[in-house]
């Protein structure tokens, strides 16, 4: 039915406003929307006040954790954070049918040409107005905050970057309200019950957050309420939202509007026909489809289809020849306002082939290609460049290929062959888009970054990420480059750059490295640069002009500390003539959407390039220098202004130590005395660079992308982290957390059951990537415990100029070092090419007595029996406290030894001669079934042997330990058990709710035959649940572990069974195994175990009162027992009060017959 007046869309637009300005009245007199709008300010402010502490304390150590502050904050908002504002509508709209019945809506509808659906629009509107002003006051009044401290330069807060709250308050907030509305108006049209609208619209706004939570990078463009999501927040190349976001918001109206139409076939007075509403609701419902499914095709398109696509035609290329690159010259023109020109000439060596095939970015446009200065046929698809080589195809000649192209380079073709794509990964954090960057290069009006990733001129070969392919190595090639950049207020940042001229408009810049270079990467803004000097180099330091507030302590504060450091650092290297290439470093500040992780199996940290290093802009750029030196160092220097000035320069260096992922530019020092001037190739290829960057840097851990995805949620900012311990303890856990990852309990089973041949010849790229990085680290540690590290080093420094600018091989590095006198075996025989692993056993330590030295100081003598095992050659340290540690649990002063090799089935007894009694020694096993470091320790008595002089350090031993008379169950063997379901593993961390208040949770995230292995302090351990400690003083055959359970009945979670086979029938002695970590829990672990044991025919229920006297960490006796031969259990059934549980070990040893 129509009605009969005609309405105009002017005077239905009036009606709306009406309808409107009615609702905005009404809703502002209800006390359920004052009580919204405090509750949501409330709530804004206190997470904006967690955020501004953490300006104050997590950001000022770590570089990691800027993203959490202030003016970074509206791009790292959670979903879930998002959802308490949607809600809002919920909260107004719940009981809007009641409302209607009850205001007589309908009978005014009837008497009024006010049409249903011209009043729900004004509905929709006034609600989401409402909360829309209220959005705004409250981003407002927070951003006002940060000016008021800008302004009056308290450093307590920080303005919101505008361009992000311009994407939240103009785009998101406004779509979302109206789109929530709709949906909340058609369920109270439908659902007549106000429990059922709560309980679905709950429900769906729940689960959506659900959904944008879970989902990749790749996809929050179109799923996330806000657009900053899928932006990062910058000052120095600012972003608005995106055409995907642009048009899933379209989408998102249209399919409110459809909804808003549907919802008027549920009221009984209208103007319009059922038909007509159904044609126009059907109509918006299909335009939001289809335009949905248009920015959804794009963005798989954009992620997933090309990127695809490219890979394929890469990985295609099975027979291209091998191209060696000599030199790159020519010119490039920067201009952010149009485009990149390059007109390139490559000086190549080719072999006989064909074509000759490049690798070149696929937005560039080709505008001519000569070779040998003839015009060459060429084609150029998907990123692939063939060039025709004509008569020359059968020589190996050398070429000159001129390449004249324009354009801007697609970031997307960046690392296309990554071994894992965080972007489009569903079980990548996206959290880890925000600390590793996505864009391969940058090329706006406010920065360029052209990295060589993105391939913004030509390399050789394809992009294979087959084995073949990384065993090729590097290219080297000389560079010398004319860079034209034409903003004149621009700088431009490269290796060996110098300034050749300037002109009203443009500059130009000769980039002319001392040294052959693997990449050319080329960064230009608006910089200020900052220049120090220390140790013979020069230290640049390019900040963006907007953020200039720490170049002074760069040039004044650091200066001399930083000189006498950096000298000190330098001649460690200089000693042994190992150099860098190059006298200057450029440090160089970059937006955080630049990509900082490389591609290939590898995908190796870019944040140390060869004479540059990347800091982010939420890092170093925006700290707080002041607050980060006031926190940590005393106000007072009590004197010692040179130790004052050694603390800043500490609290500098730990600031970029305690940094996640590649945030740390000087994390690279190895690599840039190795790795920008040679590589290996051919076979292990991909483990000897890594075992020579080990013995160069020891103490750096190596980047590894699957650490960083790991630990990446837990740079958010959470609740928890409020207090200044828990903000320092917290960063420091993360880092901690991502060092722990790469060495975790599945690396070291995988290397237990594979040898690297079949680890690199893996599928899974994951699986061969850490356990080649572990075992390298461990190779190199035997290297250097076995070779003087003098000549260790003069060996590294002739290797390395014997091939600068080449690639190496296994045998050019085994040849050499026999050459040098350097002992490879088993670290580059046995270790590298075989599967097996040493595996140690020791004696009882013994102390003796000796005669006294020639002083007349007495002598003790410490003796040890090591015996391999295994049938390969093993190397171990030792480590024993000084004196005045000797009698600590943990040694804050101690002695090692040089490194001992135990061949392989073999003993070895180790003497060690002190001035003191010496009872506890540390066995550090290295490349070991044993994994970790582990103590043994004595209470014997001294023997006296003051007769005798000291035994050699090392002697030969036929010591075997005899167990015939002993069986043990260890808490890693198959016949222990524990009734509790297996633990599940998570390979990510994924930051929820739940976690907010506590990051408990989070520090458990692997499993060790069936159960959860636990690292952190045990009062922090969830409770009712046995988990896996490592380590802990516990017992073991090799590897030595523990089950722990914090119970807080008197009965434990899950029952454990150690399960025996007992030869004989005879008296049998029972003993329980206490590990350190229970003597260490003192008055928590002091319990009385309740044991049952039952052998074929009988059952004991046995007491074990860990309080008593007489037990100790160690083996402790329980009780003897007459059993039948065949099958024995212990099952430790709980305790007799609340505490912490341990399952080490028992021990069965026969009672010997009177």
């Amino acid at each position: 039915m129509f009605i009969s007046k005609p309405r105009s869309l002017l005077d239905s637009t009036h009606r709306v406003l009406a309808v409107c300005k009615s609702e905005l009245r009404t809703t502002r007199r209800r006390m359920r929307f004052w009580i919204l709008c405090a509750s949501l300010f409330l709530f804004a402010f206190v997470g904006y006040l967690f955020s501004c502490i953490y300006l104050q304390g997590g950001a000022i150590y770590s570089p990691s954790f800027g993203i959490a502050t202030p003016r970074f904050l509206l791009g790292n908002i959670s979903p879930y954070v998002v959802l308490v504002f949607q809600l809002g509508t919920l909260v107004l709209l719940l009981d809007a049918s009641q409302r209607n019945a009850r205001d007589r809506i309908e009978e005014v509808l009837r008497s009024k040409p006010v049409t249903s659906i011209e009043y729900l629009v004004g509905r929709i509107l006034s609600v989401s107005v409402l909360l829309w002003i209220a959005t705004c006051l409250i981003v407002g009044a927070l951003h006002g905050i940060g000016l008021t401290c800008d302004w009056t330069e308290w450093q307590f807060s920080e303005p919101f970057q505008m361009h992000s709250m311009l994407n939240l308050l103009l785009l998101d907030a406004p779509v979302s309200f109206v789109v929530w509305c709709s949906v909340l108006v058609l369920l109270t049209s439908v659902v007549r019950f106000r429990i059922g609208v709560l309980i679905l619209g709950f429900a769906l706004m729940t689960g959506w957050s659900i959904v944008v939570s879970e989902s990749p990078y790749s996809f929050l463009a179109i799923l996330s309420a806000s657009s900053n999501d899928s932006l990062f927040i910058s000052e120095i190349s600012p972003q608005f939202a995106s055409l995907a976001t642009m048009g899933a918001r379209l989408a998102s109206l249209a399919f409110a509007g459809a909804l808003l139409v549907f919802a008027t076939l549920f009221r009984q007075i209208d103007g319009l026909s059922v038909t007509f509403k159904n044609a126009l609701g059907s109509g918006l419902l299909a335009l939001s489809g289809v335009l949905y499914g248009s920015v959804a095709w794009g963005v798989v398109q954009h992620y997933y289809v090309e990127p695809a696509k490219w890979r394929e035609v890469h990985e295609s290329q099975t027979s291209e020849g091998s191209i060696d690159i000599l030199d790159i010259s020519g010119s490039v023109h920067i201009n952010p306002k149009t485009s990149l020109f390059v007109d390139l000439e490559l000086l190549l060596k080719a072999e006989a082939t064909e074509k000759l095939t490049f690798t070149f970015n696929p937005s560039m446009k080709i505008q001519d290609l000569m070779l040998d200065d003839q015009h060459a046929k060429h084609s150029f698809r998907n990123g692939l460049l063939k060039v025709e080589r004509g008569d020359s195809s059968n020589e190996d000649v050398i070429h000159r290929l001129r390449i004249v192209a324009r354009g801007v380079p697609d970031p997307r073709f960046g690392y296309i062959n990554s071994a894992i794509d965080y972007l489009s990964d569903p079980k990548a954090p996206t959290q880890a888009v925000e600390l590793l960057g996505k864009d391969g290069s940058v090329y706006d009006k406010g920065y360029v970054a052209l990295m060589a990733g993105v391939h913004w001129y030509p390399a050789a070969g394809s992009l294979r990420n087959s084995s073949k392919k990384v065993r090729r190595g590097n290219d080297f090639f000389n560079v010398d480059l004319t860079i034209e950049l034409t903003p004149k207020t621009w700088q431009l940042v490269a290796a060996g750059t110098r300034v050749k001229s300037e002109s009203d408009k443009s500059s130009l810049y000769q980039v002319n490295p001392e040294y052959a270079t693997s990449e050319i990467n080329l960064f230009a803004s608006q910089f200020e640069r900052a220049t120090l000097v220390a140790g013979g180099m020069t230290f640049n330091l390019h900040l963006h002009k907007k953020h200039t507030q720490n170049l002074q302590f760069w040039q004044e504060e650091l200066h001399t500390t930083f000189q006498k450091h950096v000298e000190l650092l330098l001649l460690q290297f200089t000693d042994f003539e190992l150099s860098l290439p190059t006298n200057t470093l450029n440090l160089v500040e970059v937006p955080d959407r630049l990509r900082t992780v490389g591609g290939g199996l590898r995908m190796k940290s870019l944040s140390s390039l060869p004479e540059i290093g990347l800091l982010k802009e939420r890092g170093f750029p925006k700290v707080n220098i002041e607050r980060l030196y006031s926190e940590q160092i005393p106000t007072q220097s009590f004197g010692f202004e040179e130790a004052q000035r050694d603390l800043h320069f500490l609290v500098f260096i730990s600031y970029f130590n305690r940094a996640l992922g590649t945030d740390n530019p000087f994390l690279g020092i190895a690599e840039r005395y190795w790795s920008h001037h040679t590589s290996a190739t051919g076979e292990f290829a991909e483990v000897l660079d890594e075992v020579v960057l080990a013995l160069i840097a020891p103490s750096i851990d190596p980047f590894s992308i699957y650490s960083t995805l790991h630990v990446a949620d837990l740079s958010l900012l959470m609740p928890s982290d409020i207090t200044w311990f828990s903000k320092y303890s917290s960063v420091s856990r993360a880092r901690l957390q991502e060092q722990y990852f790469g060495s975790r309990t599945a690396i070291w089973n995988s290397i237990e059951r594979q040898g690297l041949y079949d680890l690199l010849n893996s599928d899974n790229r994951q699986k061969k990537l850490e356990p080649i990085l572990l075992k390298a680290r461990k190779i190199a540690r035997g290297l250097k415990l076995i070779n003087d590290e003098e000549r260790l080093n003069s060996w590294l420094t002739e290797f390395r100029n014997q091939f600068t600018g080449n690639t190496y091989s296994l045998a050019d590095l085994v040849e050499s070092a026999k050459l040098n006198g350097i002992q490879i075996e088993p670290c580059l025989t046995s270790w590298l090419t075989g599967s097996d692993l040493p595996g140690y056993v020791v004696s009882p330590l013994t102390i003796a007595q000796l005669a006294d030295d020639e002083t007349g100081s007495p002598q003790f003598q410490t003796t040890v029996v090591v015996r391999n095992v295994q049938p390969v050659d093993g190397v171990i340290q030792l480590t024993y406290p000084t004196q005045s540690s000797a009698a600590d649990l943990y040694w804050t002063h101690w002695i090692e030894t040089a490194g001992i090799q135990i061949d392989a089935n073999s003993s070895t007894r180790i003497n060690i001669t002190t001035p003191y009694e010496l009872r506890q020694i540390q066995v550090v096993p290295g490349l070991s079934l044993d994994r970790k470091p582990f103590v043994i320790r004595t209470d014997s008595n001294i023997e006296d042997l003051r007769l005798f002089a000291p035994r050699p350090f090392l002697e030969d031993s036929d010591w075997f330990p005899i167990t015939n008379e002993q069986i043990i169950v260890d808490d890693l063997d198959e016949d222990f058990s524990i009734s509790q379901p297996d633990a599940g593993s998570k390979l990510y961390i994924s930051v929820t709710p739940k976690n907010w208040f506590s990051r408990r949770d989070l520090r458990i995230f692997e499993v060790d035959k069936g159960l959860a292995v636990y690292t952190d302090a045990f009062f922090n351990m969830p409770q009712e649940v046995w988990h896996r400690r490592l380590g802990a003083g516990s017992y073991g055959r090799h590897r030595k572990t523990t089950a722990i359970a914090w119970v807080p009945k008197l009965k434990p979670p899950g029952r454990v069974s150690f399960v025996a086979e007992l030869p004989i029938s005879t008296t049998w002695t029972l003993e329980y195994h206490l590990p350190v970590e229970w003597n260490e829990a003192n008055d928590f672990s002091r319990l009385t175990y309740k044991l049952r044991v039952h052998d074929a025919e009988n059952v004991w229920n046995l007491s074990f009162d860990t309080n008593s006297k007489e037990v100790t960490k160690g083996w402790n006796f329980v009780e003897e027992l007459n059993l039948k031969a065949g099958t024995v259990t212990v099952q430790v059934l709980g305790t007799a009060s609340p505490g912490l549980m341990f399952a080490d070990a028992i021990r069965w040893t026969k009672v010997p017959d009177e």
